[in-house]
């Protein structure tokens, strides 16, 4: 998949450009953004535990409702896909695991799901919270695991049983999906575009994990805040690592400062695809698809419009008041990054200013 656009600049990274990332990362390092080996180990197996409960349970409600034993059923009960941070390779400590649990058919959303899935949930040892959320834009059931915040939300296929092999981005596997299974695997699409797209993963997994502890630290990071979330800061960042494919970490957060300082939100559109490949390709994706996938737009846009493609239509008047003050933190930012002699400290100061309320 490629971009349509042009790239504005190609050269290699400078060896003051390395020095400046290298001053990026311990910044990263000391704000704890980056997961231990061993917790993310931990993770793993928590993901494991909770596809076996999953599949176990879709096995009982097979025989319990086909009367047949499942030995005599072919197929795989159940998938467990993850999308956000940890899918992007991007998760913190702090971060939840957002997952899709893709059941076949006979599975219903609603008696079953949400209705007989969280009691088996709470039966499991390690497991301390299970709360239903199935009014929410993507219907989900919040766990904590182990430590671990897990967000399962749920996918109908349609089909008798899910393939071994099962490939959610075939087309033909896609149009097997109903509307708000679409709507619960929408973050494995984009993201899945997203990682296409980026021609250096590593820098934009570093430029981003720096973008995003930049906007916490502001406290204008969360949709549930009336802020951008975090699929928001994603497409931001991965714009500018499309319009700058050689580029090092510290020159992207250099760049994304710079392009989005004076953008002119109502009027600019920020997309991963220039019109002439929407026109070609993704127009006729969203239209072939339906409209919960059109966030494969990748379309931002800082105001009101409430129109689809627009995942940041939920941002509210505070932040539009505290985007000046974000603005003067940002360019103090970026004018660290140009600065020759920047360390690892100013940037601490930056990304700890006091958030201003006006």
């Amino acid at each position: 998949m490629i971009s349509g656009y042009n790239p504005l600049d190609t050269l290699p990274p400078s060896a003051d450009d390395e020095i400046k990332s290298q001053e990026l990362l311990k910044v990263l390092n000391e704000q704890n953004t980056f997961e231990s080996d061993q917790r993310m180990e931990h993770r793993k197996h928590v993901l494991t535990r909770i596809e076996e409960i999953i599949q176990l349970w879709v096995l009982e409600i097979y025989e319990e409702k086909f009367k047949i034993k499942a030995s005599q059923k072919l197929g795989t009960f159940a998938k467990l896909y993850t999308f956000g941070s940890y899918r992007l390779g991007v998760c913190t400590p702090l971060d939840d695991i957002d997952t899709s649990c893709i059941c076949p058919e006979y599975v219903d959303r609603r008696a079953d799901f949400f209705t007989r899935f969280p009691s088996r949930l709470e039966e499991q040892k390690g497991i301390e919270l299970v709360i239903n959320v199935p009014n929410a834009f993507v219907p989900h059931i919040k766990v904590f695991i182990e430590g671990i915040w897990m967000d399962i939300s749920f996918a109908n296929l349609n089909q008798a049983s899910i393939p071994e092999n099962l490939n959610i981005f075939d087309d033909n596997i896609f149009f097997s999906f109903d509307q708000l299974s679409l709507r619960s695997l929408n973050g494995c699409y984009v993201e899945d575009a997203i990682m296409r797209l980026v021609p250096q993963a590593e820098t934009f997994r570093t430029s981003l994990r720096f973008v995003k502890l930049w906007a916490r630290k502001r406290g204008i990071y969360g949709n549930i805040y009336g802020f951008l979330g975090g699929i928001s800061w994603t497409i931001l960042t991965a714009f500018v690592c499309i319009l700058y494919p050689t580029a090092s970490p510290s020159r992207i957060v250099f760049r994304f400062f710079f392009l989005y300082e004076n953008r002119k939100w109502d009027k600019q559109a920020v997309t991963l695809f220039s019109q002439k490949e929407q026109n070609k390709q993704i127009i006729d994706y969203t239209l072939r698809r339906n409209q919960y996938i059109d966030r494969i737009q990748l379309e931002e846009k800082m105001n009101q419009d409430q129109k689809p493609g627009n995942i940041a239509s939920e941002i509210n008047q505070q932040e539009n008041r505290n985007k000046e003050a974000d603005q003067e933190i940002g360019t103090k930012i970026r004018r660290q990054l140009g600065n020759r002699y920047c360390t690892c400290s100013s940037f601490n100061v930056q990304t700890q200013a006091c958030i201003q309320i006006k």
